[in-house]
């Protein structure tokens, strides 16, 4: 992934929060399409294991600095 992250240009006007709804909508659509259990209302942490997962890698890729 490093290497990959390296060779990678990208512009952007995201911020912290935008990539953070980014992963919230991956994982959303996970639950959706049954890959990840939907733990709405449940003392399950593993859907924001994968959001926070999804968020650190994105925020590599775009080289934004978590808040």
């Amino acid at each position: 992934m490093d290497n990959l992250i390296s060779r990678l240009k990208i512009s952007h006007n995201l911020t912290n929060d935008d990539v953070r709804e980014i992963a919230m909508n991956i994982v959303d659509a996970f639950v959706e399409n049954n890959l990840i259990k939907d733990e709405t209302d449940t003392n399950e942490h593993n859907e924001f294991e994968f959001q926070d997962i999804i968020h650190e890698k994105l925020n590599l890729i775009f080289k934004i600095d978590e808040e």
